[in-house]
């Protein structure tokens, strides 16, 4: 096992269609890879609470404004209005409306936490049965 890397194991099953799950995870951490320094850490936590499989991408990057924070946590489309054009990273934000629809589609919640120049929290929430 690679330095940094903790394996704990519990037993939850999420009822899913795997492939849109593995989308919309593979956005969510290239966006956290995207807006991240080369060198920085990048940590990914699964844990089981309350019925509610919880996974957490978290970030060193250059993180959001509050109003990008509030426009995301409302599931606010931010394709037509705040990204007509590319943002700095070249990204349109498609990946990301991505993921919500996924989550939104599996009765989940995808909320985020973060503070601008120091990085980003996304939690992915779903029903699962075990705790």
């Amino acid at each position: 096992m690679d330095e940094g890397m903790n394996e704990l194991f519990d037993e939850a099953y999420v009822l899913t269609d795997g492939g849109m799950i593995v989308r919309a995870l593979v956005n969510l951490l290239t966006n956290a890879i995207r807006y991240s320094p080369s060198d920085s850490v990048m940590e990914i936590t699964l844990q089981v609470n309350n019925n509610q499989a919880i996974c957490c991408i978290r970030d060193h990057g250059i993180g959001m404004t509050a109003a990008q924070l509030k426009q995301l946590n409302q599931g606010v489309n931010m394709l037509p209005a705040a990204h007509a054009k590319p943002d700095a990273a070249g990204s349109l934000s498609v990946g990301l409306i991505m993921a919500m629809t996924v989550v939104r589609h599996h009765q989940g919640q995808l909320t985020f936490h973060s503070e601008l120049g120091l990085g980003t929290q996304v939690f992915f929430k779903l029903a699962c049965d075990g705790d």
